[in-house]
């Protein structure tokens, strides 16, 4: 779990930083907060897969965790640098990232599973 969290953490920056520069380069209006969302979403199913794939059985719960672990982490870091979220934001993004999780889940139990 802990690997697909960082590795989830990792690639949601990354993603992130890459799709708000195209998003400022082609001039889309507010580029940096919209890099966000395919960056955030990307490093839940990340996370996912590489829990549900380490994992023996159980794949989707165990992506779902991670999902739900990353979103903490994301809301920790935003409430630390100033963002204001309020109840209902939090617990949507709670949800989009279990469901996430779990078909990252799911995909990684599959090929654990294909090449056994």
């Amino acid at each position: 779990m802990l690997l697909g969290l960082g590795a989830g953490a990792l690639t949601a920056t990354v993603v992130s930083l890459s799709a708000a520069l195209v998003f400022q380069l082609i001039g889309a209006e507010g580029g940096a907060r919209a890099g966000l969302i395919p960056g955030i979403i990307t490093g839940f199913l990340v996370a996912g897969y590489l829990a549900g794939r380490m994992a023996l059985v159980a794949h989707r719960f165990h992506g779902a965790v991670t999902g739900l672990a990353l979103v903490a982490l994301v809301v920790f870091v935003a409430q630390g640098g100033g963002g204001e979220a309020n109840a209902g934001q939090i617990l949507l993004l709670a949800v989009i990232g279990m469901l996430v999780g779990g078909v990252g889940g799911v995909l990684g139990g599959r090929r654990t599973q294909s090449k056994a």
